[in-house]
């Protein structure tokens, strides 16, 4: 019964999923209309230069979207996010590129208090530490992790191993234990506990797949789960904490960044 529940739950999510990126793909987005206008026009403007221009080819400076890039292009390019300029910086940071929403924050620091780059980096740390702190909403995702971690390291003595099976057995089944010669191995001792260890591990399969399924369904309907809800939360901490800047650039830096940081799990100083 369970696998057939198991099939019937997996084909109502992925009849949703179809259905929404169905609907998706038949609405008007007008910013994928512009870009598109944008690549025509400059693809009309290059017709034109070629039509126009007398000067040899190695004179031309026109774009070709096939080509590959030339030496004076080449040398513009800006290496590091810092050299970038703002508009192109605060396009890449708008798409949840981390490193990009740092920068802006830092610009807008040197902006806000008309200070240097050196002094607005501190101030950018100072915010950074802040933003980084444990939040008790992100107990239970470490709770889940331990869960996790000691069922797995939990599952295969509690079904192969005879001493952990009748200890097992002992405590909290009590059924009846087979003769010694049907548990001579780990496959014959696997196929007794089996009989007590499929219904909870059954169960557990099922509840995740619903979950699954239920966030698929809140997602679809533009709801958010609880790890953006904790994402959004911090921001507005952050946002509220440090008024005196702009709220939309405090929100994209914050939720650009992970709730833990590697840095904080390998005990580095920021």
């Amino acid at each position: 019964l369970h696998y057939i529940i198991i099939i019937v739950i997996m084909s109502l999510r992925f009849a949703s999923n179809k259905a929404f990126s169905l609907s998706s793909r038949f609405c008007i987005r007008p910013a994928a209309t512009a870009r598109f206008d944008g690549l025509a026009l400059l693809k009309k403007e290059d017709e034109q230069q070629q039509q126009s221009s007398s000067l040899s080819h190695s004179s031309l400076r026109i774009r070709h979207f096939s080509s590959i890039p030339d030496m004076d292009r080449a040398k513009a390019m800006r290496p590091t996010i810092s050299a970038m300029e703002n508009e192109t910086l605060t396009i890449i940071a708008s798409m949840g590129n981390h490193e990009a929403g740092c920068e802006v924050l830092r610009r807008h620091i040197m902006s806000v208090d008309n200070v240097d780059y050196a002094t607005a980096y501190e101030t950018f740390k100072h915010i950074e530490r802040i933003n980084q702190g444990m939040d008790f909403r992100t107990i239970p995702y470490f709770v889940g992790i331990s869960a996790g971690m000691i069922t797995t390291a939990l599952s295969l003595p509690m079904v192969f191993d005879l001493t952990t099976a009748k200890w097992f057995n002992e405590l909290y089944v009590t059924t009846d234990v087979p003769e010694a010669v049907d548990l001579e191995t780990w496959l014959e001792v696997g196929s007794w506990t089996w009989n007590w260890m499929e219904p909870p591990l059954g169960t557990l399969s099922f509840m995740l797949l619903c979950l699954q399924f239920t966030r698929a369904q809140i997602q679809n309907l533009g709801l958010k789960p609880y790890t953006e809800m904790v994402v959004q939360k911090r921001a507005e901490r952050l946002a509220d904490k440090f008024p005196k800047y702009n709220r939309e650039i405090i929100h994209m830096y914050s939720e650009s960044e992970p709730l833990v940081k590697n840095s904080w799990l390998n005990k580095q100083n920021l």
